[in-house]
């Protein structure tokens, strides 16, 4: 710029306009706690991206009874588990399962049994905290569900009955446009009406293929209403895993039906001991 002085041309300095980067980097830079947690983050998904490379993942899960509660060492540099397996083996292999459970966790939705948490609070509460954590949050389908499921935001969490808990929870998980519903026993405890409402709900929601979900239940009704695939946990480890198809016709000589063929498996019969 050039302004004119007694007649002469004086030259103005240019005034250069920083950019919203620019400035965001600066101030970045002087917060030295910011910085500090930028370079962990950045170690630990090096270690996460690298954890094959620094110790193989057997030395995380190998116990050795010999080896329980050791001090760190030349061998075991953070010491040993009481089971007797490697901490820096399971720390660095821990930090890549944790990144991918926290990356993952945008296209899960995960569904207990019902809400235990903050009964007092009103849904729309619980709704305005839970939004915050998803970037991708769609409120149009979540009014949408609410309207769907008949859910009240005006309610308190204890207010509400065990089926539209289980209901709620869906919406939540659908308006965060999650893939993968994980449910821990959704129709547990529900009366026959509601848990048939469920598992309709459930099928509409993989109609699509673009969804999947995962859930355990003792109630076998529900898997012949619904399963497309069942695996079968027996005294804490997988009995059978295959589609509902293939483990009906593997067992077909204990039963005709999913229960009878759990019950004649699991069952143990009682001796003449057994009633002193």
């Amino acid at each position: 710029m050039t302004n004119t002085v007694n007649g002469a041309a004086v030259q103005q300095p240019t005034i250069k306009k920083k950019s919203r980067a620019g400035e965001i980097w600066r101030r970045f830079r002087k917060n030295k706690l910011a910085v500090f947690g930028m370079i962990l983050f950045a170690l630990i998904l090096l270690v996460a991206i690298f954890a094959d490379a620094i110790v193989n993942y057997s030395v995380a899960t190998t116990q050795v009874a010999a080896d329980r509660l050791l001090s760190p060492n030349a061998e075991h540099w953070f010491g040993t588990d009481n089971y007797g397996r490697d901490l820096f083996a399971r720390i660095v292999h821990g930090s890549r399962n944790s990144l991918l459970v926290g990356f993952g966790s945008v296209a899960i939705g995960v569904v207990l049994g019902g809400i235990d948490f903050y009964p007092k609070k009103k849904v729309k509460t619980i709704t305005d905290v839970t939004r915050r954590f998803y970037r991708n949050w769609d409120e149009t389908k979540y009014r949408h569900y609410l309207e769907l499921f008949g859910i009240d935001e005006s309610k308190r969490v204890d207010q509400l009955s065990s089926g539209m808990k289980v209901k709620y929870l869906l919406a939540l998980a659908l308006s965060h446009n999650a893939r993968l519903l994980i449910l821990d026993e959704p129709t547990s405890g529900l009366d026959p009406v509601s848990r048939d409402e469920l598992v309709e709900l459930f099928r509409a929601i993989v109609a699509d293929g673009q969804r999947s979900i995962l859930f355990s239940t003792h109630i076998t009704s529900d898997l012949e209403k619904c399963a497309s695939h069942i695996t079968f946990i027996k005294d804490g480890a997988i009995f059978h895993s295959s589609t509902v198809a293939e483990f009906m016709a593997a067992y077909a000589d204990r039963g005709a039906t999913l229960e009878d063929i759990i019950v004649s498996v699991e069952r143990r019969e009682l001796d003449e001991r057994a009633i002193i």
